[in-house]
Parts: structure tokens; C-alpha cells; sequence
């Protein structure tokens, strides 16, 4: 599991996390999680600390029909109630996507009603003090959320703090700081920086 982007951040596997050829939105392979404590974790970077200002969070995934827990976490920086957290979830029930933030452990729901077995390419672009969602290039739900995101703590993928783990794949995963992309899906993999 590797970061291909500019920067090269060291991905470790917690866990059963593994690359799978079993399923692929691009290239082959993506990241396969069973909901029973497997996550990747980056360590804390100031890049991933994305600040007061517009970012971008792009990735495809591809949801199993049984989570072990309420809501995953696709991805989670920061722990649950702690200033300066990001947490993006998934509700089962409905297939929506939202995310929690902040010490009031706000929630804003960013809809997709995304579909079990079936890859979603999920788009959240926060632009001024507005964030919002994107599910296969189709705009989804917004709110407002001006909070300074930033923590000491590890970036998980697939998990959280308190191990809300997700089950199913996850590929193509791109944070950007500084910038809010358009809501547009890729036709190709991220090109390697």
C-alpha cells in the first residue's frame, strides 16, 4: 500500500488491510477491508492537516452488505468530539455518506444513497465555509462548516479512533489541501506525481 502523490507518506496496514486484485475501480488492485479492525494509518503530516480553507477528498469505494458497526469511517483524522477532527462516515441503512467534525462532533449530510457492491466514486470539496458531496459526478447534498481542521493524530483509512470499521474496498484516494476540485469523476487512475 503506497502513497503515490508528491509527498511519497508511508502507509502501514493494521490488521487484515491488504491490497486485493479481487476488485478495482482502476489499476488492478484496492485497498480490502473486512470491518473487523482492519484500517491503513498514515502518521500525522501537516499536509493532511487541511486547515480553514478549501480541500478536496476523492476516492472510490465499494461497500459490503454487512458492516459490523452503526456508522464506518471511510476515513478519520482526529478522534470523535476532538477540535480540529474530520470524520467521514457511512450510514448503512441508506447508503448516505456525511461526515462529523469538530469538538462538537458536528454532522453534515452529504447524501449518494451509494448502492452495495457497486463502486461510487465519492467527491467532498469544502470551498469557502461551504462543503459538499459528489457521487459519481452527481452532486449530492451541503452544508457549512468553517471548522480549522488539524490534530497530532494519525490519518486512518477505513477506521476511526474508535475503530468504527469499514467493510468493503476502498481505491484511489486522494486528499488535496488548498484546493476545491470540480465535481467531476476520473476516467483514468490519479497520474503518479
Amino acid at each position: 500500500i503506497t502513497d503515490s502523490g508528491p509527498l511519497g507518506l508511508t502507509c502501514t496496514a493494521v490488521g487484515n488491510a491488504k491490497l486485493a486484485t479481487a476488485q478495482s475501480a482502476f489499476g488492478g488492485s484496492s485497498l480490502v477491508l473486512d470491518g473487523a479492525g482492519d484500517y491503513v494509518t498514515v502518521a500525522d503530516n501537516n499536509a493532511l492537516d487541511l486547515g480553514a480553507g478549501d480541500f478536496s477528498i476523492e476516492f472510490y469505494m465499494r461497500r459490503a452488505s454487512t458492516q459490523t458497526v452503526s456508522f464506518p469511517r471511510l476515513l478519520a483524522k482526529g478522534a470523535y468530539g476532538q477540535a480540529g477532527t474530520l470524520e467521514v462516515c457511512l450510514n448503512p441503512t441508506n447508503g448516505n455518506v456525511f461526515i462529523i467534525y469538530g469538538s462538537g462532533a458536528t454532522t453534515v449530510g452529504l447524501g449518494g444513497g451509494t448502492a452495495v457492491d457497486t463502486w461510487v466514486y465519492v467527491q467532498i470539496v469544502r470551498s469557502g465555509s461551504t462543503v459538499a458531496g459528489s457521487f459519481n459526478a452527481v452532486a449530492g447534498n451541503s452544508g457549512t462548516m468553517s471548522e480549522n481542521l488539524g490534530n497530532s493524530n494519525a490519518l486512518l483509512i477505513g477506521s476511526s479512533e474508535i475503530g468504527e470499521a469499514f467493510n468493503g474496498y476502498i481505491d484511489m484516494l486522494r486528499i488535496t489541501k488548498g484546493v476545491s476540485r470540480t465535481i467531476v469523476g476520473p476516467t483514468t487512475a490519479w497520474p503518479t506525481q
